[in-house]
């Protein structure tokens, strides 16, 4: 998962594991400077996964949101790495994520993150989040 939304944002809660990518600091400091404060592992692992697909998220899903714009951002900026059929946006963005009580980290008082349970039900909830996108 790749978070576009900015850090302050990021920070208030985000899908386990995602990576925080902002849209702005794409257009200000380039694609791999992003990905590389992102993660160390993020461009390794999408060299070695080629066919993994990308799930990229803003606060909500609509035809004008952030990671729509960050979608077209990075596929016109011309990355030969990374395919169109890749990346693909979350269904109802963090929003409709939270409202399928998809699991999300957030900062506890001590300033650690917290893993908030997914329902037993659910386990397959990024699953169909990714068959919807």
């Amino acid at each position: 998962f790749v978070d576009v939304r900015d850090h302050p944002e990021f920070a208030a809660g985000h899908i386990e594991g995602a990576y925080s990518t902002p849209l702005p600091d794409m257009i200000d400091f380039g694609v791999v400077s992003v990905f590389v404060q992102a993660g160390e592992d993020l461009i390794p692992k999408m060299l070695r996964l080629p066919r993994m697909p990308i799930i990229v998220y803003s606060e909500v899903a609509t035809p004008f949101s952030r990671c729509r714009a960050w979608c077209r951002w990075l596929l016109r900026a011309g990355h030969k790495t990374i395919k169109a059929g890749q990346v693909r946006r979350l269904r109802g963005g963090i929003f409709g994520w939270r409202h399928r009580n998809g699991p999300i980290t957030r900062p506890v008082e001590s300033g650690a993150a917290a893993l908030h349970a997914v329902p037993a039900g659910d386990a397959n909830l990024a699953e169909r989040a990714i068959a919807a996108a």
